[in-house]
């Protein structure tokens, strides 16, 4: 029945063509071994071009055992295979820093190699941990949708036709098949919460309910239906009740005080989605009821102070949301580095600019720091870099096609704190491109082809006594 149902799903071309090139994301658990047994299992005549890409995280003793048997597995049955491994850094969250690593091998792969999408095996399962996950951490209502079907990540389309699976499923049919797969154990461990969710509240939904992930099901495709009604209520009400410039929201008291309750408090979420969540600004409902009260009140001017410098401020006629930036913010320094020079970036930093056949000499004491490396092309190793703090409004390219990303969102992924966000470096060409967001995320325009051979490289250096930037790099 779970292949008829596959088979169902690709015929009907709901996430792909016949002519489409897929990758497919594998990690060698049962999830992703099903996934790629069942496109296997199509009809030549149905079965589009796919390739297999698989991250070595080199975290468990039987991580190379997983790698090897792919490759033994892929050559068997003519399937192209693509493994990055990857080396962990000393400290941080070692679980989003490895999503974040896998996502960038799979758009690097699908950009160079063009792949139309990458494949992964999330399944139904999978929703139902995130949406509980959303519900206990009190997200708003247009963030419980939980894993789309079909998304987008830095220009990456992502198909998961596995999402109206059931785990169990899954197994059940590994198990009739005979399919070889790797366990992580990991997955049994009660440190992480997804586990904790997965291991002891999912199981006593189901045990009161077996339609339990039928349910789930239903209620994200209600919620997405809702979101999309609210966006439109919303978009109709917003250029009546507020106008934005230069990076200020101005709303109309009066216009908004015609609105119903329900209407001032999607309006007022939407207000805060674009202008503070997706600058990485925490909000809660907290200060979403207070702003609602000081909208609604007489009393005159009134200001309620957020995070990262926000204000959000109310006169008589109207109220603004607004950055009060702070003179560190404007007043950064800004250093240039060229080929075979290294600079102190700060006492706990160390930047160098070198060929990788001719290696600078590093000072001593910075032996036992923690190193990070960006390959550069020669190109930009013949021009003078610059090195400086992150400015509001900084994009970075992120895939072939020369497409732009805000560096806050690249913030936001990498769960950076506010307070750190302006203390982080970034390198930028002679014409301002940033090419590298040190040491979390390198520029498209930074990568090297595989075929070529590296010959410059930037070293960034950090203290280890210190906190350190890594401790933040999750996704």
């Amino acid at each position: 029945m779970l292949a008829r149902k596959f088979r169902e799903l690709n015929k009907g071309e709901i996430f792909w063509r016949k002519n489409h090139r897929l990758l497919l994301a594998v990690s060698g658990g049962v999830d992703s071994m099903v996934l790629l047994h069942l496109l296997l299992s199509l009809p030549a005549e149905e079965q589009p071009f796919f390739a297999v890409a698989h991250v070595n995280h080199q975290l468990r003793a039987a991580s190379q055992e997983e790698a090897a048997f792919l490759q033994t597995f892929c050559q068997a049955n003519g399937i192209p295979l693509y493994v990055e491994t990857w080396q962990a850094p000393l400290e941080g969250n070692l679980e989003n820093q490895a999503r974040q690593a896998r996502y960038d091998f799979f758009t690097k792969i699908c950009a160079e190699e063009r792949f139309d999408c990458l494949v992964t095996a999330h399944h139904g399962d999978d929703q139902a941990e995130t949406i509980l996950m959303k519900i206990i951490d009190g997200s708003q209502l247009q963030n419980l949708v939980g894993i789309r079907p079909t998304s987008q990540r830095d220009g990456l389309i992502i198909h998961r036709p596995l999402l109206s699976f059931a785990k169990e499923d899954l197994m059940v049919w590994a198990r009739a098949h005979q399919i070889v797969y790797f366990e992580d154990a990991s997955n049994f461990e009660d440190a992480y919460f997804r586990n904790r969710i997965r291991n002891h509240i999912i199981p006593q939904f189901k045990a009161e309910n077996a339609n339990f992930l039928k349910h789930i099901h239903n209620f994200v495709k209600q919620i997405t239906y809702a979101n999309d009604i609210i966006e439109v209520k919303v978009n109709e009400l917003w250029p009546k009740v507020i106008r934005t410039v230069d990076n200020q929201w101005f709303i109309d008291l009066r216009s908004f005080r015609s609105l119903s309750e329900s209407q001032q408090y999607m309006l007022l979420v939407s207000l805060w989605q674009k202008a503070l969540v997706v600058e990485g600004v925490p909000v809660n409902e907290g200060q979403l009821t207070q702003a609602m009260t000081m909208l609604n009140s007489d009393v005159g001017a009134q200001e309620l102070h957020l995070a990262a410098g926000w204000r959000f401020e109310k006169n008589y006629q109207e109220a603004t949301l607004t950055l009060r930036e702070s003179p560190k913010t404007r007043t950064a320094a800004v250093q240039q580095i060229r080929l075979g020079q290294g600079v102190y970036l700060s006492q706990e930093e160390w930047l160098g600019f070198e060929r990788v056949d001719q290696p600078l000499e590093i000072p001593d004491k910075l032996s036992d720091w923690q190193a990070f490396e960006c390959p550069v092309g020669k190109a930009l190793a013949q021009q003078s870099l610059s090195v400086r703090h992150v400015r509001p409004g900084d994009r970075i390219v992120y895939n072939q096609m020369g497409n732009h990303k805000k560096v806050n969102r690249i913030f936001i992924d990498a769960k950076v704190p506010l307070k750190k966000r302006e203390q982080m470096w970034l390198v930028c060409d002679s014409l301002g491109e940033i090419i590298w967001i040190v040491p979390i995320r390198k520029s498209y325009l930074s990568i090297v082809k595989e075929t070529d051979k590296i010959h410059y490289r930037l070293i960034y250096l950090k203290s280890c006594s210190t906190d350190g930037h890594q401790n933040f790099l999750k996704e």
